[in-house]
């Protein structure tokens, strides 16, 4: 079976696509390397303030974010933050990250899924100079198949149906 497209639900784009990563990689960093340190601040100030406490509470996805940042690993998220972060940076003369860069030139039909409330004004940038099929949802966060699942996996099966190269 090979692979036949790709559907990207705001995956990292740009440099300012990494606001919970970065936010663990500064902690880390202003913890001064202290993974106990860092510890109490992923539950009391990340989870706790942040994510159960914070603005966006109310919303499902906030909701399974917090449950599953419950049974995840500190040391294996800080890991991935850390890398997320690295992987996120700049390349030079352009606006997108190393890892935008790699979806940018990956060959398969493909559409990027962001919702309306999250994604940043480089990557919206970055989207439309590279001319890459992407769908807006009304949600109001980084998880439209979670806030708008009706909206979302009705789209899916369009895309799909339409055979993936004919998205939009």
């Amino acid at each position: 079976m090979a692979l036949e497209g790709l559907v990207n639900i705001e995956g990292n784009l740009t440099p300012t696509d990494t606001p919970f990563s970065k936010l663990a990689a500064d902690a880390y960093l202003g913890c001064e390397g202290n993974f106990e340190q860092w510890c109490r601040w992923f539950q009391d100030e990340f989870m706790e303030k942040r994510i159960s406490g914070g603005p966006g509470a109310c919303w499902p996805s906030h909701r399974r974010y917090y449950a599953s940042l419950s049974f995840c690993r500190p040391k294996a998220f800080l890991a991935n933050a850390l890398e997320i972060v690295e992987k996120s940076r700049p390349v030079e003369g352009t606006s997108a990250s190393e890892i935008g860069q790699m979806y940018v030139s990956i060959p398969l039909p493909k559409v990027y899924c962001w919702g309306a409330g999250s994604l940043s004004e480089p990557a919206q940038g970055l989207l439309k100079q590279a001319g890459l099929s992407n769908h807006m949802f009304q949600a109001p966060s980084h998880w439209p198949m979670v806030d708008r699942p009706e909206e979302f996996y009705g789209f899916l099966a369009g895309w799909i149906t339409q055979g993936v190269s004919g998205a939009v």
